[in-house]
């Protein structure tokens, strides 16, 4: 008798699956005025493979977040390449994929507005 154990989504496929509701969550983000915007996809429950999970946090937030799984990722998600900061980590059981796009819509992104101090415009 063989056994029927879910196969485990890979990065590639919470992507293709996931790419909408990302890119969503994005420009919602940067929208709501979050500068620097990366997407979580998170498909760690091991009894649900496909259930994965869309959260949005600030770049240095979540590379604080994720620096006990692994510099590597960390160092790869800090900072984004120019003109690509349109970033997504994908969290599964085997590891974290960090992926770094082009911004959702075709919106020239790279360049963070500037910091508005108190008494100034």
């Amino acid at each position: 008798m063989a056994s029927h154990a879910a196969a485990e989504p890979t990065a590639q496929q919470i992507w293709r699956t996931c790419a909408e509701w990302a890119e969503a969550g994005w420009l919602a983000a940067r929208g709501r005025g979050m500068a620097d915007p990366v997407v979580e996809l998170w498909a760690l429950d091991q009894s649900d493979p496909g259930r994965v999970v869309v959260a949005v946090a600030e770049r240095e937030r979540l590379a604080r977040k994720l620096a006990h799984l692994g510099p590597p990722a960390v160092a790869y998600l800090r900072p984004a390449p120019l003109g690509q900061a349109f970033s997504v980590v994908v969290l599964t059981p085997s590891g974290v994929n960090v992926d770094h796009r082009m911004a959702p819509g075709g919106r020239t992104v790279g360049v963070r507005p500037p910091t508005m101090r108190r008494g100034r415009a």
